[in-house]
């Protein structure tokens, strides 16, 4: 039995890929503004000249990821509330509103590769504009987003918890219609396992972040989902981006020379995303991140050889080194790590917790993030290279923490997935042959043919 897919699904693909554009864009866009003189000026955050400016750099970018954390924590419900296409639309509506009020203010970011070139095209400007431009080009995806949002179909999932099952029906029949399969057979198929496992699901709780935490298989899904994305940020990745223009000054690259670096750096993620897409369903998401973590443990090493060598030397040898290694960290994050751990983190829950277990997620990333780059400007100044210790343990850490505890989702539906953590699970449909998938449609068709003799008895 073939997935069938249509265009659709290559447009859906495109407008939500928007959203992790405009996160990333962002996101990023710090890393190329904390290296423009005249944000710096402006806001009086000179290292050395204006007090106070290593801890309001530190400030800044914990105040960046106290919001991610926030929204995180909030997503799970407004995905619930008001559906996929709800949510999204306030959250690019928000991200909107907010890249206006930053260009504009007079007061206290693939996105990544192009808030550094946009960054860096910027640098010769003079006065404010060199900044502003930068912040104000955060609207262009979101905004984007907002149009494509009404052309979206809605989650078929969201519509079957909401009791809509004709809709959610109709949704799939359009994302797998397919000429060789003119009665939809795919779809119905897809549509039968989901029905019966969300009826499974539904009489085991109902759905509430309580029970995402009182109940063991429900419990070791959030630990899991956590951890994963708490170790991704415990690989460094954000300090190494959002100061990448103090490491490559460290290392006697400044100006707009250490702006470049910065946004070839994060350019290096558009291959290495487009690698995770070619071979992660291959190798598997346990295994790529183990090849990841593994990866980024040994490149950091090198790293912090390299950093201790340039504080009692000058070469250019150990620099040109040093800034090879900052770039296999993010070849082996983008390719391994970053798409990787949304993927597992997301489908590891059940699709009536999914929300609420992705937001629970989603908040170890941000609350990383917060931990690591908050204390980033200290660090650096105070220790050094040391402060990549941290990172070199935490990343070979959870290499043995994979290969322990964590379970293989690939080849699997998300359905399929709930018996790696031990519930029940209604139809296999990855394991059917074509032979049982030809009796699964005469009994669907069966089955329908009850449901409708039954309801028009009722109606008569």
């Amino acid at each position: 039995m073939h997935e069938s897919r249509s265009w659709l699904n290559l447009l859906i693909v495109f407008f939500v890929t928007l959203g992790s554009l405009s996160y990333g864009y962002s996101a990023s866009i710090i890393a190329s503004t904390l290296g423009q003189p005249e944000f710096l000026k402006y806001f009086k955050l000179r290292e050395g000249i204006d007090a106070n400016a290593t801890a309001l750099l530190g400030a800044t970018n914990g105040l960046f990821q106290t919001g991610g954390l926030l929204g995180a924590l909030a997503i799970g419900y407004c995905s619930d509330r008001f559906s996929r296409r709800g949510s999204i639309l306030i959250s690019s509506t928000v991200l909107v509103v907010g890249g206006g009020l930053q260009a504009g203010s007079v007061l206290i970011g693939s996105g990544y590769a192009l808030a550094g070139w946009v960054g860096y095209a910027t640098y010769p400007m003079k006065g404010n504009i060199q900044w502003r431009l930068p912040l104000a080009l955060q609207v262009v995806w979101p905004a984007m987003l907002i149009a494509g949002t009404y052309f979206l179909p809605e989650s078929p999932r969201w519509l079957l918890q909401q009791d809509r099952t004709d809709e959610a029906l109709a949704v799939l029949k359009r994302i797998h219609h397919d000429v060789k399969d003119s009665a939809g057979n795919f779809a119905v198929r897809e549509y039968h396992a989901m029905e019966e496992q969300f009826a499974i699901d539904k009489s085991m709780g109902d759905g509430t972040f309580k029970e995402l935490v009182t109940k063991p298989h429900n419990l070791k899904r959030v630990v899991i989902g956590f951890l994963t994305m708490f170790a991704a940020q415990s690989t460094g990745t954000l300090v190494i981006n959002n100061y990448g223009v103090t490491l490559y000054s460290n290392v006697g690259y400044s100006g707009r020379v250490a702006i470049a670096l910065t946004a070839g750096w994060v350019t290096v993620s558009i291959l290495g995303n487009y690698i995770t897409s070619l071979f992660v369903d291959r190798l598997g998401r346990v295994r790529f991140m183990i090849i990841g973590f593994t990866g980024i443990t040994c490149v950091l090493i090198g790293e912090v050889i390299c950093l201790a060598l340039l504080e009692t030397r000058t070469s250019f040898g150990i620099s040109a080194a040093a800034i090879f290694f900052l770039f296999g960290h993010i070849a082996f994050f983008s390719s391994c790590i970053d798409a990787t751990t949304y993927i597992y983190a997301s489908e590891i829950f059940p699709t009536y917790l999914r929300a609420k277990g992705l937001s629970l997620s989603l908040s170890g990333l941000f609350l990383g993030s917060l931990v690591y780059t908050q204390a980033a400007p200290s660090a650096l100044s105070a220790i050094g290279w040391k402060y990549y210790l941290i990172f070199i343990i935490l990343s070979a850490a959870f290499v043995a923490v994979l290969c322990l505890y964590f379970p293989e989702t690939k080849n699997l539906s998300l359905e399929e997935i709930a018996r790696l953590f031990g519930d029940p699970i209604a139809v296999e449909l990855s394991r059917i042959s074509d032979k049982d998938a030809e009796a699964l449609d005469v009994a669907i068709e069966s089955s329908q043919a009850s449901k409708q003799t039954v309801q028009h008895m009722e109606k008569v």
